[in-house]
Formats: structure tokens, sequence, C-alpha cells
């Protein structure tokens, strides 16, 4: 059975991707957005490096597993070289900031559940991240991918080898 890590700029349709693939595998899936923030109180803290690591080790140690997120943060290195498989979902700029826009709205009007809290400065700063994904921050992921791993680009209903 596979690790899988599903990777992507914001907005990129992840947690969808994950869900459907955790569930047609019959993996337990795991979000890094989870492991970042600390939701147990009555307001949520960003958990401190140390913290994020060891969660993400623990978790990537397990057997099988789905995992998705788009940070790329050191404390992320332990899924990523444990991963038997990354799949990077990569729609279009504006379709990720139509979804990002979207999802802003129905998290402020409570229709849709938030790890953290939504601002305008967030939303603007996740579109900027957004925009520039495929050139500043995919590169820096996939140089901490282990040559070993088998890499795939998700386009809509489309699976593809990387190259």
């Amino acid at each position: 059975m596979p690790r899988i890590h599903i990777i992507g700029a914001p907005g990129s349709g992840k947690t969808t991707y994950a869900r459907k693939l955790a569930t047609s595998y019959g993996l337990p899936i795991f979000y890094l957005d989870e492991i970042y923030h600390d939701n147990s109180g009555k307001v949520s803290r960003k958990r401190s490096e140390s913290e994020r690591t060891a969660m993400a080790q623990e978790f990537a140690n397990t057997q099988n597993w789905v995992s998705e997120g788009a940070s790329f943060s050191d404390w992320v290195n332990p899924v990523l070289k444990r991963a038997t498989e990354i799949h990077i979902v990569s729609p279009s700029r504006m379709t990720r900031v139509y979804r990002q826009i979207k999802r802003y709205i129905k998290r402020k009007l409570g229709i849709e559940h938030s790890t953290y809290k939504e601002t305008l400065n967030g939303l603007w700063n996740g579109i900027k991240w957004t925009w520039n994904y495929d050139h500043d921050t995919l590169p820096i992921i996939l140089k901490k991918i282990p040559k070993r791993t088998k890499i795939y680009k998700v386009c809509g209903n489309k699976i593809k080898k990387y190259v």
C-alpha cells in the first residue's frame, strides 16, 4: 500500500483530491494544516517547529497514509522522505485564485470550517503565494523529495507521471 503526499498551491484542490484518494484506497488521511495549527483551545495557535516536526514524524512512520498540505518548511521533511508517491495538484492560476476567494467568503459566512482566523491580509498573501507557486515554491519542494519517490501531476481527472 502507498504513502501518498499531495502538494499544490493554496486553492488547488489538495484536500478534495486527498479525501477521494484516501477513500478509494481505504487509508487514513493527515492534513498538514491540522499539524501546523493547534485548535485545542478557544483560540487557534501556531504550533512550535519542534511540535510540528514530532507530529509529522509520528504520522509519517505509520504504515500507509494519504497526506496533504502546502507547507514546505523543514518540519514537513519526514513526510516527504517517507512518501512513496507525491501527487502535485495543479489547476490553472485563475482556478486557484477563484477557489481561494470562494473559500474565504464561505469561511467568513460560517458556511465552511477553518483551522485558522481568516483575514483579508491572509487572503491577499495566499493569492500572491498561489500566483507564484509554480515558479517559486514547487522547485523548493521538488528538491526535497528523494529520487526513488514516484511523482505525478494531477490536472482535472488526468494523472500523469511528472517529468
